[in-house]
């Protein structure tokens, strides 16, 4: 009977740590993190997911208006890499801390990981999709700035 309702109970797929930081390296904090809140539907905690996604967005909205009005001598200064280092550590960190362990259980339980090709198709999904909002944003600034 037992053999019968695991069989009956649906495998479930998981990001793993590498791909949630790939994909906030390519696609920004907003990818990272909603590979990160995918994870932690999966998990059965929707309210922490909704809290990731939510953080994703924050982030990416903060770095745009900090990055936008840095004077042009003192950005010249900080290097290019700075800005994404950070956020890729934060939610490196996030997901080593948070899921890692949960994570590598539901493996060994039978459960999958999403595929790199899946990933690299999602991050760049996301990347597409955020790049107008980032355009328009950057607009309303220099809008609100002059």
């Amino acid at each position: 009977m037992e053999a019968n309702q695991s069989t009956l109970i649906k495998s479930q797929q998981f990001w793993t740590n590498d791909q949630i930081i790939l994909s906030a390296i390519i696609a920004g904090p907003v990818g990272g993190c909603y590979l990160l809140g995918r994870n932690f539907n999966q998990l059965g905690l929707p309210g922490f997911a909704k809290k990731i996604y939510a953080a994703g967005l924050l982030l990416m909205i903060v770095i745009a208006t900090i990055v936008f009005f840095i004077p042009e001598p003192i950005m010249a200064k900080i290097p290019k890499s700075f800005f994404p280092m950070g956020y890729t550590l934060i939610i490196a960190c996030i997901a080593r801390f948070s899921q890692k362990n949960l994570i590598e259980e539901k493996l060994k339980e039978g459960n999958k990981r999403f595929s790199y090709w899946w990933c690299l198709l999602m991050t760049v999904a996301l990347l597409i999709v955020q790049i107008p909002f980032i355009v328009l944003y950057t607009i309303c600034l220099a809008t609100i700035s002059a």
